[in-house]
C-alpha cells in the first residue's frame, strides 16, 4: 500500500501545480472579443493538468512494480496450488472486486461530474449570460476543487499506508489492535486535513491572488468551502479502511447517498442569485458529510470502534483555531511591512505550520506514535524530546 500511497501524493502534487499553472498560461492566449479572459481554454488548461497528474502518478506505479517484480516472481514459484485458475474465472473474480471498490471511490469524480453537467445550465436559467455562468464554473472546477484535492490526498495517503495492518489484524480477530489501529488512522487523517481546511479558508482570497494574480476572484469560495476538505478526508480514510477489511459494498451506499444529496442541494442553493456558484460548493460539502457519516456509522457497527472525538477532532480543531489567529495576524503584519502578497501569504503559512505543530504537541493532539507513522519521524521525535514537548 506504500507504493500506492506514494502514488496517489505524487498525483496530486502534479495535479494541483499543472492544473494552476496551465489555467493560467492558457488564460491569456487567443482571448476571445469582448473577454478580458480566455475562460474556456482555461478550463482546458486544469484539465490537462489533471491529466499530467494521473500520468505521473502511473510512471511511480510502474515504477515500483518494476522494483518488487522479482520478489513476486519468486513468490509465485514458491507458491503451490492444487488448482489454478482459468483467465475467465481469473477475470470474473477481478471485476467482482473491482467493481464496488471503483464505485465506492468515485465519490470524489461524482460530484465534479454532477458539477459539470448542472451548475452552468441553473446559473444561466437564473439570469446569468453564458459568459458569466463559465465564468463562475471555472472558479469552481480549476481553483476550488484543484487546491482542495491536494490536502485530502496527503492525508488519506499516508492513512492508506496503515490498511494493510489494519486488514491483518481483523483476520486475526484482534479486536484491540483494530481499534488502535483504526483509531490511529482517523488521527492521522484529521490532524492533516482539518489544519488544511482552516488555513484554506482563512487565507482563500490570498491564496486565490498568490497563485492567479491576474484572475483573483474566487477566493469566496475557498472561504466558504474549506470545510468540505475535513469531510471529504473523513470519507475517503472510511471508503479505504472498508475496502481494506473486505466490506467493499457499504462505500457504494455512501456514494449513492451523497450524490443524491448533492443533487438535490445543487438544484435547491444554486437557484438563489445571492449564492450562485457558492451554491455548488455547499452541495458538495453535504455529499461529503452525508457520505462520511454514513461510512463511519457503518465502520463503528461493523467492528465495534468509536470515532475517537477528542483525539482526531477537536484536539485538531483547537490547535487549528490558535493557528488561524496566528496566520490572519501575521499575514497582515508581513503585509503592511512588505507590501507583497505572495511574501506576506508564505510567510503566514509557515508560522501557521510551527504554530499548528507547537500548540498540538502542548495538548497531546500529536503523540510519538503519530510522529513514528511519517518520514523522518524518527528526527522529529528526538528534536521534540530535546525541547521536551514529548
Amino acid at each position: 500500500m506504500v507504493p500506492t500511497a506514494i502514488s496517489q501524493i505524487v498525483e496530486q502534487v502534479f495535479n494541483a501545480f499543472f492544473s494552476v499553472y496551465l489555467a493560467w498560461v492558457f488564460m491569456s492566449i487567443n482571448i476571445p472579443e469582448g473577454m478580458t479572459k480566455n475562460i474556456p481554454l482555461a478550463s482546458a488548461g486544469g484539465t490537462m493538468g489533471t491529466g499530467i497528474g494521473a500520468l505521473a502518478g502511473l510512471v511511480v506505479v510502474v515504477f515500483a512494480y518494476c522494483l518488487i517484480r522479482p520478489y513476486l516472481l519468486w513468490r509465485a514459484e514458491r507458491c503451490k496450488q492444487p488448482y489454478e485458475e482459468s483467465k475467465r474465472e481469473l477475470m470474473g473474480r477481478v471485476l467482482q472486486t473491482a467493481w464496488p471498490i471503483i464505485a465506492g471511490t468515485a465519490v470524489f469524480s461524482i460530484t465534479n461530474l454532477i458539477d459539470m453537467s448542472m451548475v452552468v445550465n441553473i446559473l444561466q436559467k437564473t439570469g446569468f449570460s453564458e459568459i458569466d455562468a463559465k465564468a463562475l464554473y471555472g472558479q469552481l472546477s480549476g481553483k476550488y476543487v484543484t487546491l482542495t484535492t491536494l490536502p485530502v490526498t496527503i492525508s488519506t495517503a499516508v492513512a492508506t499506508a496503515a490498511l494493510p495492518s489494519i486488514a491483518t489484524s481483523v483476520k486475526l480477530k484482534e479486536r484491540k489492535q483494530v481499534r488502535r489501529k483504526m483509531t490511529l488512522t482517523y488521527r492521522i487523517s484529521m490532524i492533516i486535513s482539518v489544519p488544511a481546511a482552516v488555513g484554506i479558508s482563512a487565507l482563500g482570497p490570498q491564496i486565490i491572488h498568490m497563485l492567479f494574480p491576474s484572475a483573483s476572484d474566487g477566493g469566496t469560495l475557498l472561504t466558504v468551502g474549506g470545510v468540505s476538505i475535513i469531510f471529504l478526508a473523513l470519507c475517503q480514510t472510511s471508503t479505504g479502511i472498508l475496502q481494506g477489511i473486505g466490506h467493499i459494498k457499504v462505500p457504494v451506499v455512501g456514494a449513492i447517498l451523497g450524490a443524491i444529496t448533492k443533487v438535490i442541494l445543487n438544484v435547491v442553493l444554486i437557484r438563489i442569485p445571492s449564492i450562485n456558484v457558492l451554491g455548488a460548493v455547499l452541495s458538495t460539502t453535504g455529499c461529503y458529510l452525508v457520505a462520511g457519516v454514513f461510512d463511519v456509522i457503518m465502520l463503528s457497527r461493523l467492528t465495534g470502534t468509536k470515532f475517537d472525538i477528542m483525539g482526531s477532532f477537536l484536539k485538531p480543531i483547537i490547535g487549528s483555531a490558535a493557528m488561524a489567529a496566528a496566520t490572519l495576524g501575521s499575514y497582515h503584519v508581513f503585509y503592511q511591512l512588505l507590501q507583497s502578497n505572495t511574501i506576506a501569504t508564505l510567510l503566514a503559512i509557515c508560522i501557521a505550520v510551527a504554530v499548528y505543530g507547537l500548540v498540538m504537541l502542548l495538548i497531546k493532539g500529536i503523540v510519538e506514535e503519530d510522529l513514528q507513522t511519517v518520514p523522518g519521524g524518527g528526527k522529529l521525535i528526538r528534536v521534540c524530546r530535546r525541547l521536551h514537548l514529548l
